[in-house]
């Protein structure tokens, strides 16, 4: 019993470490391409959600969830986009919502980590539930 919760503990800091390599990744392009370049945040956001998934994506199927023979799987990789499908609408509506709260300007930063932090634990509970799923039989029948 001990045995799997370490395991579970080690998986959660490694899914944490991923999620802020993603998060790193995600940020600096949605702000670089926002600030140097002048794409509207909605647009920004978007192009540095996918870089960010892409990188996640990766992590955690080489690394994150290391139970059983870990290998590049399209049937996952369609789960996770599926799944991050989801996660983006969440996102979007975040950034969409709190832009129009703050409609001066100055808040790039802060809404975009905002609605990264929402869409965190919807992306947690997906990776976790349906996509590195260890019980397949569940997923299968999808």
């Amino acid at each position: 019993m001990k045995l799997v919760k370490t395991e579970k503990l080690a998986e959660l800091i490694r899914f944490g470490i991923v999620a802020v390599v993603g998060l790193l990744v995600d940020i600096s392009v949605a702000w670089s391409l926002a600030k140097f370049i002048g794409l509207p945040l909605i647009l920004a956001a978007t192009a540095g959600f996918f870089c960010g998934a892409v990188t996640n994506y990766f992590l955690h199927e080489l690394w994150t969830f290391q139970s059983g023979n870990r290998a590049i799987s399209l049937a996952r990789m369609g789960r996770y986009a599926a799944g991050l499908a989801a996660v983006l609408i969440v996102r979007l509506a975040t950034v969409t919502g709190l832009e129009w709260l703050f409609p001066q300007g100055g808040m790039t930063l802060v809404i975009l980590l905002s609605a990264t932090a929402l869409s965190f634990a919807f992306t947690y509970v997906l990776s976790l539930n349906f996509v590195f799923t260890q019980d397949t039989s569940r997923i299968d029948k999808l």
